[in-house]
């Protein structure tokens, strides 16, 4: 579970850097100040599934309009992510 959650933090700062996608999840966000703990723990960092839920940034929905975040959907479940409806 500990190294699930890890990956899914990882994957949500990703996701969130990049500046194309907001997360939904808080699960890679810490709990306290991100100066007092430096270790990569559960404890350090909101308690939730391994779980990454995001979205297109409303930055990126103004510069694309066009592009439809189905499309991102049927692009993950063809690499054979778990992807909800």
């Amino acid at each position: 579970m500990q190294n699930n959650l890890a990956k899914a933090r990882l994957l949500s700062r990703a996701l969130e850097q990049s500046g194309w996608y907001t997360c939904l999840s808080q699960i890679h966000h810490p709990k306290a100040d991100p100066g007092t703990n430096p270790d990569d723990t559960a404890e350090y960092y909101a308690e939730g599934l391994p779980v990454v839920s995001f979205r297109f940034s409303d930055e990126f929905k103004k510069d694309y309009p066009g592009i439809k975040q189905a499309w991102i959907q049927l692009q993950l479940r063809g690499i054979g992510w778990i992807v909800p409806k």
